[in-house]
């Protein structure tokens, strides 16, 4: 058994850029879906169009820079999301809004501290991965909290189907 965890987190650490592009395409099209749907989940559609540019954009910095490079980069970004997610959940409070800019307060934290350990020639090979763990954990919770709405409509849309139906079954008089 510890073998088989072995190799999966083998395979997942050298996938992770498609697991994470993955996930972020599916969180939009799970949000473009519930928008669709119904309308007042535009912002759920815009912050996770917003994580595919911005998972586009890390990928390419990543290609040309290189690491450590990268990690002057990376502040700017998330910066710039955590003030548009901010003000739009100024506007529009919602909870997930709120998990999606902790954990962007949080990755510009953890960008800070790497970025002074790595100016400074301290940052070591455990740290790097210690700051990319935590980045990506932090980047999945992000994922997660606005994945939520698609979902989370998705499956409402589901239940409130599968209750019609046995509605109309019990109404016809075949659901006895």
């Amino acid at each position: 058994m510890l073998d088989v965890l072995h190799d999966l987190f083998w395979w997942a650490s050298r996938n992770v850029a498609l697991i994470f592009g993955g996930a972020t395409f599916f969180v939009w099209a799970a949000n473009q879906w519930a928008t669709h749907d119904d309308r007042r989940h535009v912002d759920a559609l815009g912050v996770s169009l917003m994580f595919c540019v911005s998972y586009l954009l890390t990928n390419a910095i990543e290609m040309t820079m290189g690491w450590p490079d990268m990690i002057a980069w990376l502040p700017f970004l998330d910066a710039a999301l955590c003030a548009m997610v901010y003000f739009n959940w100024r506007r529009h409070p919602k909870p997930w809004k709120a998990v999606v800019v902790a954990a962007l307060v949080g990755q510009l934290a953890l960008h800070f501290a790497a970025t002074v350990l790595w100016k400074t020639d301290q940052l070591s090979f455990s740290g790097t991965l210690l700051y990319a763990t935590l980045i990506n954990g932090l980047y999945a919770v992000q994922l997660f909290a606005n994945g939520s709405v698609g979902v989370g409509h998705g499956l409402g849309r589901l239940f409130a189907a599968r209750r019609d139906r046995r509605r109309l079954a019990v109404v016809s008089g075949h659901g006895e």
